[in-house]
């Protein structure tokens, strides 16, 4: 019973932030200081904020995907493995999309609209990755 509060507690606990009860992740946190600094003006230096981000998102994806390979039997790998092979022909072809969608039309705000899609596409599975982790962490 116990780590099913934990798990819940995990999964919905309110987090702080300025205004709201939201963790902001540190990656978030630093493209919001980026994209505030007024010499970040031009949609150039905003969309150089957002790949930097998403570069660091990709990055803390593969340190989650890595962290937990590493804690799963042979049975349940098999079935991350697939399950990630499936998300990256999805991420491949929503960012297809992603470009087909927003570069087709015109004024450069939907340049960082289409980055910011992106970003919250890599972002959403790393921040799952991790909530796998935890979820297993309970157990241990």
């Amino acid at each position: 019973m116990m780590k099913i509060i934990i798990l819940l507690l995990l999964i919905y606990m309110p987090v702080i932030s300025q205004d709201s009860t939201e963790i902001i992740h540190p990656i978030d946190v630093e493209m919001q200081i980026c994209l505030e600094l007024d010499s970040n003006y031009s949609t150039q230096t905003m969309l150089d904020c957002v790949y930097k981000a998403t570069h660091n998102w990709e990055l803390e994806l593969n340190k989650n995907y890595k962290e937990l390979i590493s804690k799963l039997d042979d049975n349940k790998k098999d079935y991350f493995k697939k399950s990630q092979q499936d998300w990256l022909v999805y991420k491949e072809s929503e960012i297809l999309f992603i470009n087909e969608l927003y570069l087709s039309m015109e004024g450069t705000m939907y340049l960082l609209v289409s980055a910011s899609d992106r970003l919250e596409l890599i972002k959403s599975r790393a921040l799952e990755l991790k909530k796998y982790i935890n979820t297993m962490n309970i157990d241990e």
